[in-house]
């Protein structure tokens, strides 16, 4: 069921990807409502953060877009386990839809001080989240993630990296977060992560929709910061999601495989920073339970970065190998 997708065979997409899809009628139209509420998702977003709307209005309308999303079984879906649910729905994208509008209905509750609703549907969320990745493998999933393969790294995987962390430093700018710019990060930059083996794509129907690069290496001003998990560290650097599309959740999935990878590898921890004056971001990882360490400054950004930290889960079995660094 779902998507398989083999990095290692190349056909004439221009990121050398093969993807093999094997769908049922039930899996499209489940990825069809998948995508109308990703864009409903989006609208409703722009609502509650632009003001434009009551945040009542904006759960009350999060609630029905639930509704239209799971169908006739709703009502039977909202009252069953996460993993009952999940195994229901047949399929991670719906889940993820769902659990994405139940991030929004938390939001909007907050906003209304309704603490306990909003700490009740952040739960919902997060099992949700959890069920995915226990029913789902990452590798089954669509999309998928994988890895730029150095040491003969395609120059179109850079191409298609650089291509949207481009029309995400266009989009931040345009929107007056100076988070990057012409001197950080470049090109060159992507390529020397591709070459390292620490790119990681996100990419659904042989098109690169996001991309974030993993080693070890921490920023000589992470040292100042009073970090409260262990090392070995993870570190996240430049994860970014083509703004055409963002409200998918697809950053959340591009976490959720970093965790995993550095449960697998023996890190103790994942480490991250964040730009102040990007919510979006900043919401993200708060959102999966990252803790604040404090806060760094960086050349050429007015305001602060925050540092963010989670602690990884040790697993059974011999560590892999750690990812190289950028």
């Amino acid at each position: 069921m779902g998507s398989t997708l083999d990095s290692r065979r190349h056909d004439s997409r221009p990121w050398g990807f093969q993807l093999r899809i094997r769908r049922t009628d039930r899996e499209d139209y489940l990825l069809r409502q998948f995508r109308q509420a990703a864009e409903l998702l989006r609208r409703l977003r722009e609502r509650l953060t632009g003001a434009t709307a009551a945040p009542a209005a904006v759960r009350r309308d999060a609630v029905a877009a639930v509704d239209a999303l799971l169908g006739a079984e709703s009502p039977l879906l909202r009252r069953l386990d996460a993993p009952s649910a999940a195994r229901l729905l047949g399929h991670p994208a719906p889940v993820a839809a769902w659990a994405d509008l139940l991030d929004l209905q938390t939001d909007a509750a907050r906003r209304e001080g309704d603490a306990p609703a909003g700490d009740a549907l952040a739960a919902r969320a997060r099992a949700l989240r959890v069920a995915v990745s226990e029913a789902w493998p990452l590798d089954l999933c669509d999309p998928a993630i994988v890895v730029a393969d150095p040491p003969h790294v395609d120059p179109a995987h850079v191409d298609a990296a650089w291509a949207v962390l481009a029309r995400c430093r266009d989009a931040l700018a345009a929107s007056g977060v100076p988070q990057w710019d012409e001197v950080y990060p470049t090109r060159a930059v992507v390529a020397a992560d591709a070459a390292a083996g620490t790119l990681h794509l996100l990419v659904e129907g042989g098109r690169v929709l996001g991309a974030v690069t993993v080693d070890a290496r921490q920023d000589p001003e992470y040292a100042a910061v009073a970090w409260a998990y262990d090392e070995p560290a993870l570190v996240v650097h430049r994860l970014c999601v083509d703004p055409e599309a963002q409200g998918r959740g697809l950053g959340a999935r591009l976490m959720a495989h970093v965790e995993a990878l550095g449960a697998a590898r023996g890190y103790r921890s994942v480490r991250l920073d964040a730009y102040s004056a990007n919510p979006a971001s900043v919401a993200l990882y708060r959102r999966r339970g990252y803790r604040e360490a404090g806060q760094v400054h960086f050349a050429r950004r007015p305001l602060p970065f925050h540092c963010f930290e989670r602690a990884v889960p040790p697993v059974s079995g011999p560590a892999a190998p750690a990812p190289g660094r950028a």
